[in-house]
């Protein structure tokens, strides 16, 4: 697209040289520049660009387009763009370029992508753009558009893919107020919006408890009765069985200390 656009304003300011240049906008806001009268319905914004005649022309900077136009043709036909190549060419000797080239590479045998972009990394026209592209980096007064220019120029010179630039933005912040339903208010605190409302009872109300503190370095007893039933049972001299019932107590730990036996009759 800068090739495009460097090339369309190399084009008028060449014809303006013989002829009156009109600029118009439509009604779509589309700047148009022509070499006749707008249109009806088309605001004409300049028809004083210039009208030069041939004997006041100035052959230096005639020169210098047509040099810079012979470079964008060459650098599009050595890119294999023909379809920009026809659209910079602008005199004989640049159709004939093209068509050279379209002769040349229908007599090529087939090449791979990976040779043909070897091909045009070597090439004079691909160092020539590198050298361009160096010189308006290192300028005091580098132009930007210039230079992405010089950019274009040079990836299409050496078979480069030129790179997307994706410009990411980032989201802004939306802040939300009025008519969104503000969040309940906590079991100590009046409604923002009705404050006569009575205060009733609140699903958020905290529930507290006060911890609970063991002692340090003692841990927490335990009791259990076992009853040990005597297999062998025999009668006193009463008549009764008599049982053994055993009334143990523990603290967690591996000694077990019995704190009554009692025997029943």
């Amino acid at each position: 697209m800068p090739a495009l656009l460097l090339a369309s304003l190399l084009i008028i300011f060449s014809t303006a040289a013989h002829a009156q240049v009109y600029k118009c906008k439509n009604a779509e806001n589309q700047i148009i520049y022509s070499d006749t009268p707008c249109l009806p319905g088309s605001q004409e914004i300049a028809t004083d660009i210039g009208t030069l005649q041939p004997g006041n022309a100035d052959p230096d900077a005639a020169a210098g387009i047509m040099r810079q136009l012979d470079a964008a043709v060459k650098s599009a036909i050595a890119a294999n763009d023909m379809t920009r190549a026809n659209a910079l060419a602008t005199t004989e000797k640049h159709r004939e370029w093209i068509t050279a080239a379209i002769r040349e590479q229908a007599q090529q045998p087939g090449k791979s992508p990976a040779e043909l972009q070897a091909q045009k990394a070597s090439s004079s026209e691909c160092a020539t753009a590198k050298r361009n592209l160096e010189a308006e980096a290192n300028a005091r007064a580098s132009n930007p558009e210039v230079l992405s220019a010089r950019k274009s120029l040079m990836y299409a010179a050496c078979g480069i893919v030129e790179p997307v630039i994706i410009e990411r933005q980032t989201p802004a912040t939306m802040l939300y107020n009025y008519p969104y339903r503000p969040r309940p208010p906590y079991w100590d605190q009046q409604h923002q919006r009705h404050p006569e409302r009575k205060r009733g009872p609140y699903t958020n109300k905290p529930d507290y408890k006060e911890p609970v503190t063991k002692e340090p370095g003692r841990p927490e007893q335990k009791k259990s009765t076992i009853k040990l039933p005597i297999k062998n049972q025999q009668k006193n001299n009463t008549g009764i069985t008599s049982n053994l019932q055993a009334d143990i107590s523990y603290r967690g730990t591996s000694n077990v200390r019995a704190s009554l036996i009692r025997i029943n009759y």
